[in-house]
């Protein structure tokens, strides 16, 4: 398997020949609160020549392998993806539904700004909003790009089959 390290502007020449992206986000990145590039990245998969395609995306985040603590718990990283999260959040669709992908790092990030701005509810009903603002986005992610409900299916299953996994591992 070839790797291409590419920028958003790079990354439509790849679609028919790669299996398999990361986004790769440094803590660089992440302490100057540059979320642009990261966006654009994004903003790619949905815009161009990946948009249809489910299942695919892993998360790194290079910087923070020395720290003993879960994305989720390092307040940077939860600020920088917050940002994220509040203009792209078609996760459901494009991440790979494994724990090894960092999906379950995004779903508990996601988590932990949720249980923060809602502090009086509990932890089951945090978990419904979030579960329930990904599910919102990919399916209008699959309204405009024409996704019939046996793919919609087929991804949801995929992400129901990883939520057990989720808390465990952090």
């Amino acid at each position: 398997m070839k790797t291409f390290l590419v920028d958003a502007d790079g990354m439509d020449g790849l679609a028919d020949r790669s299996t398999m992206g990361v986004l790769f986000v440094t803590r660089r990145e992440i302490e100057r609160g540059n979320i642009a590039d990261c966006l654009d990245r994004l903003h790619n998969l949905t815009d161009g020549k990946f948009a249809k395609r489910s299942g695919f995306m892993a998360l790194a985040v290079d910087g923070y392998d020395a720290d003993p603590r879960d994305l989720s718990q390092i307040p940077e990283v939860i600020g920088f993806f917050g940002q994220i999260f509040e203009q792209w959040n078609f996760w459901f669709h494009y991440m790979i539904p494994v724990v090894e992908s960092g999906f379950p790092a995004i779903i508990r990030m996601q988590f932990e700004i949720a249980r923060a701005k809602h502090p009086e509810l509990g932890d089951l009903d945090v978990l419904d909003g979030v579960m329930n603002d990904g599910w919102r986005s990919m399916n209008l992610l699959h309204r405009s790009l024409g996704i019939g409900l046996e793919e919609n299916k087929r991804i949801s299953k995929g992400v129901i089959d990883l939520l057990p996994k989720i808390f465990s591992v952090a």
